[in-house]
């Protein structure tokens, strides 16, 4: 998504959100945990939009191909005529992966930005949480015992092979020892399988 937004500031489009859809759905759908950082769509006719509405992964399944087919063909064309979506830029957005500088407007004009720092403003305006949210992770946090000094890994499941194959816990073990000898870790995850699999790995 970060991508998403870089490219709209760059080719001054108007970024959009629609999150109906969600794997994770709720009643507010992006707004249930966050604040509203961008135009909200509600329209019911986006949900043809979302490729995952066929199970299996988009790259090895033929009717998520079918699917994206008949999205930028005929529903995206006729019914939205002036939008473009994710999928439809998905090259063009990963080519700004290569970029080293971009420039963005900021603060009524316009900066030239290391790509990392660019991504990483965009990050910190579109995270936010609200109130509820924020009021439940201090308690959590509040109620955790953890050492001073901890390593953080987040491994996401759900939904994320519908663009990438998943990574195996064990690659997460191997990068991290070469990246940190701290023994403490906290896994944040939406997959308690992974949570066992790491014990197996590294059981002390």
């Amino acid at each position: 998504m970060l991508l998403g937004i870089l490219h709209c500031l760059i080719t001054d489009r108007r970024f959009a959100l629609s999150s109906r859809r969600s794997p994770y759905l709720q009643p507010s759908g992006w707004r249930e945990y966050f604040e509203p950082f961008c135009l909200h769509l509600e329209n019911s006719l986006l949900d043809l939009l979302d490729t995952r509405w066929f199970p299996g992964p988009a790259y090895t399944d033929p009717r998520g191909h079918l699917r994206r087919l008949l999205m930028l063909s005929v529903i995206r064309p006729v019914f939205f005529p002036n939008m473009q979506t994710v999928i439809e830029k998905w090259e063009a957005l990963f080519d700004l992966k290569k970029l080293s500088y971009v420039e963005i407007p900021v603060d009524g004009g316009h900066r030239r930005l290391p790509l990392r720092a660019a991504l990483k403003a965009i990050h910190q305006e579109v995270w936010c949480f609200n109130v509820a949210t924020r009021r439940s992770i201090n308690a959590t946090i509040a109620a955790l015992t953890m050492p001073r000094r901890y390593v953080a890994l987040h491994i996401r499941r759900g939904d994320k092979d519908t663009e990438n194959p998943h990574t195996r816990e064990e690659d997460y073990v191997d990068r991290l020892e070469k990246l940190s000898p701290l023994k403490d870790v906290y896994v944040s995850t939406d997959d308690y399988g992974c949570i066992e699999t790491l014990r197996r790995l590294r059981p002390a």
